[in-house]
Order: structure tokens, then C-alpha cells, then sequence
């Protein structure tokens, strides 16, 4: 699985969403596969556990993971990728973050533009 990197725009949280999603894209984790423990993921990561919970529950939302009491995080059994939304709701919300503030930094005020 692909490690964080430092100079990406993209949040860390954001970055593990999508690092999980290529190894389930890549085969490296399967429907029903375990993912590693939390304290191995983040170790892998180099994250905090918030971080880390972050991502996990992005993806969880998303309908690719799901937690079993006692057990685990496991990549659901019925995923779907071809409907899996959230990189591509992750890409835009990264980019309305970067064009805000652009738009601070040049000082434009799109609000009395509309």
C-alpha cells in the first residue's frame, strides 16, 4: 500500500482514503479482506489515530469498508468501484479548498460576483 506524501496538497486522511482505494482498485485487498490493525496502518501512515479514523470512516461512508464489532475494518463484500463517488467528491472538495484560497490571496470576493 502507498505511504503519504509530504508534498501533496491533499490532506493525510485524504491521502490513505485513496491509497486503500488503489490497493482495493489493485488487488493487493480484496472484497472481504481484513484491513491491518489500526496501529499497523498507523504506523504505515506515520498518522494519529484521529487521522487515521478520518480516513476510515470517509471510506466506510463511501460504501468500501465496513466495520464488525470485534473483528475489524473489512472491504465490503459488494463493492461496487465503477459507483464509488469519493475521489471524485475528495478531488473537488480539494479544489474549492485551493481556489478559496487563491480567491483570499488575491483578495476577490466571489460572493458579490453571484
Amino acid at each position: 500500500m502507498k505511504t503519504l506524501d509530504p508534498n501533496s496538497p491533499k490532506p493525510p486522511s485524504q491521502q490513505i482514503a485513496d491509497a486503500i482505494r488503489e490497493a482495493i482498485r489493485g488487488g493487493e485487498l480484496k472484497p472481504g479482506d481484513r484491513l491491518p490493525g489500526r496501529a499497523e496502518l498507523m504506523t504505515h501512515f506515520g498518522v494519529a489515530a484521529a487521522t487515521l479514523n478520518s480516513a476510515l470512516a470517509t471510506l466506510k461512508q463511501g460504501g468500501i469498508l465496513v466495520s464488525r464489532q470485534g473483528s475489524g475494518v473489512f472491504v465490503r463484500t459488494d463493492i461496487d468501484n465503477q459507483h464509488d463517488t469519493e475521489p471524485t467528491v475528495d478531488h473537488l472538495a480539494s479544489i474549492n479548498a485551493r481556489l478559496a484560497r487563491i480567491e483570499r490571496h488575491l483578495g476577490i470576493d466571489t460572493a458579490a460576483e453571484q
